[in-house]
C-alpha cells in the first residue's frame, strides 16, 4: 500500500503494516504513527521535520528515503538509502545518528549503527505496489521516480482523480494501460513519454 502525505513524503507498507497520521501536519513538525514495515521517501524541509513513531523507537528526518522493519515484539531496523535519520530508542533514550549505507539496528534494548548489507530491501517495495484513493498526479509522480526509460504525462486538470489500483511488478506502458482503464482515458505515446489524456 503506498501513502502519500500532504507534504509529498510517501511511504511504501508492506503487507501487514499500517500508518496513523493527521489530515494536516501541525506547523512545526510532520508526525506518524507507524506499525510494521515500510520504506519511505520523505521530503525535505529542514523547519517541519519528519518524525516517524513507532512501538520501539521515534525516527526523526529532515529529508531522505529509508527503510523500517518494526513488528511488534521482534527487532527494530532502519536502513537509510540517500540522507542521514536520527533514531532513538523509547526504552533507554539512547540515540544514533544513521547515514546512507548504514542500519540501526535495536536488539535486545541495545541500539546501534552497522554497515547495511542488504541492499534489495529497497526495491522490494516497488515491484508490489497498492494505490488506495490516491491523487493521479501522485500515482504518476510516483511511477516515474522509479522508471528510468519511460515517463507518464498526464494533462494538469486529470491530477486530483482519485484512483485504487494495484501494480504487481508491471512495465510503465502496463500501469498507463491500467490507469486509463480504471479512470477510462486515453494514452498516446510519443518516443519515451506516455501522455494519458480525457478521451476526445
Amino acid at each position: 500500500m503506498v501513502t502519500t502525505f500532504e507534504d509529498g513524503s510517501i511511504a511504501y507498507l508492506s503487507e501487514q503494516a499500517s500508518v496513523e497520521y493527521p489530515r494536516h501536519f501541525a506547523e512545526d513538525s510532520r508526525e506518524i504513527y507507524l506499525k510494521g514495515d515500510a520504506f519511505c521517501e520523505v521530503s525535505s524541509n529542514k523547519q517541519r521535520p519528519f518524525v516517524i513513531e513507532t512501538q520501539q523507537a521515534r525516527i526523526e528526518v529532515v529529508g531522505t528515503t529509508f527503510n523500517v522493519r518494526s513488528k511488534d515484539n521482534e527487532s527494530f531496523s532502519l536502513s537509510v538509502r540517500t540522507g542521514k535519520v536520527k533514531v532513538t530508542s523509547k526504552k533507554s533514550g539512547k540515540s544514533v545518528f544513521v547515514t546512507a549505507g548504514q542500519t540501526a539496528l535495536l536488539r535486545d534494548d541495545q541500539l546501534r549503527a552497522l554497515q547495511t548489507r542488504d541492499f534489495d530491501q529497497f526495491n522490494r517495495y516497488l515491484k508490489f505496489i497498492h494505490f488506495k484513493d490516491q491523487r493521479l498526479s501522485n500515482v504518476v509522480r510516483i511511477i516515474n521516480e522509479n522508471t528510468d526509460s519511460i515517463q507518464l504525462k498526464i494533462s494538469p486538470e486529470l491530477g486530483d482523480r482519485l484512483l485504487t489500483v494495484t501494480f504487481h511488478n508491471d512495465s510503465p506502458q502496463t500501469m498507463a494501460q491500467l490507469i486509463c482503464l480504471a479512470l477510462n482515458l486515453e494514452l498516446t505515446v510519443q518516443q519515451n513519454i506516455i501522455n494519458i489524456n480525457q478521451p476526445k
